[in-house]
């Protein structure tokens, strides 16, 4: 005979399941259905339903929705959050052309001020003219009877004998300045000196003695009119005064006619004697040369 399990006499079939019913029991969820409280499922809303995440669609926010939630949803109100959409700003060839208009203004504007300040240097510019002086002129070499030599005598490739050669040149006033080497010693001593050497081992005195004449209307000072120095490949050698009488450097006034003996004193070195040569120019004309008589 089947025992029925027995149970206690204090279960309250009203609020809990009975343990040892193992489900089969009596209880609100069977034996006793008609003492469980009816749960009804929620209605599902008749003008809304969200899509599911994989759809990927948004729809018109739905009637009943209060801050992003879904008060007919099943899942309790809440639903899934919508991106809103951004703005698709302007196009790309929009963007171009703005660019284009802009730089295009910038130019304009850039002609405009360069325009108006080469309008401004122009409206205020003064020409004036620059006296470049006057030209150098070439100097004339004559042989012992005064004939012009024009085989190149003079040059520094080509320089002039001493005692036999006279250069000339035209000066401001109109007139000629003549110059004629009479001598070079390229052993000198200082005379002044009173015979003692004053000059540095390895350097030697070099002294050329001019006669300069002046013919014009009016009177030239020598040492203005012409200048005289030693000159090698690579150097030159100014006048040194004090070192021998009658400097061209403290040359007088000459008026037409006359004729001044002066002396042109340069130290060189001993290496350079070589190659030594003396030029003669004045102001405005073309120097030329005297050899060094070896």
């Amino acid at each position: 005979m089947a025992t029925t399990p027995s149970t206690s006499s204090t279960y309250d079939w009203d609020t809990e399941p009975d343990p040892t019913a193992g489900g089969t029991g009596p209880g609100p969820a069977a034996g006793n259905a008609d003492l469980a409280p009816a749960v009804a499922a929620p209605a599902a809303s008749a003008t809304w339903a969200h899509p599911s995440p994989s759809a990927g669609g948004h729809s018109p926010e739905p009637p009943g929705e209060i801050d992003g939630l879904d008060a007919t949803h099943p899942a309790g109100g809440a639903r899934p959050w919508t991106t809103p959409k951004t703005s698709k700003g302007f196009p790309a060839w929009a963007v171009v052309a703005i660019v284009a208009v802009v730089l295009l203004a910038l130019l304009a504007g850039l002609g405009l001020l360069v325009s108006a300040v080469r309008s401004f240097i122009a409206d205020d510019t003064v020409w004036v003219e620059v006296d470049d002086g006057p030209a150098f002129t070439d100097g004339v070499v004559l042989d012992a009877s005064g004939n012009q030599v024009t085989d190149g005598t003079g040059t520094f490739g080509q320089p002039a004998t001493v005692g036999e050669h006279t250069f000339t040149w035209p000066t401001l006033d109109g007139g000629t300045v003549s110059v004629r080497a009479t001598a070079i010693d390229p052993d000198a001593t200082v005379p002044l000196a009173g015979g003692v050497d004053v000059l540095q081992p390895g350097y030697q005195l070099v002294v050329m003695t001019l006669d300069v004449t002046y013919e014009g209307d009016s009177s030239v000072r020598i040492n203005e009119e012409v200048w005289a120095r030693g000159e090698t490949d690579l150097m030159t050698y100014p006048e040194v005064a004090g070192l021998v009488p009658n400097p061209l450097s403290e040359g007088a006034a000459l008026a037409d006619g006359q004729t001044l003996t002066v002396a042109v004193a340069v130290v060189v070195p001993e290496g350079d004697l070589d190659t030594l040569q003396f030029s003669v120019e004045t102001p405005e004309g073309m120097p030329l040369y005297y050899a060094v008589p070896r």
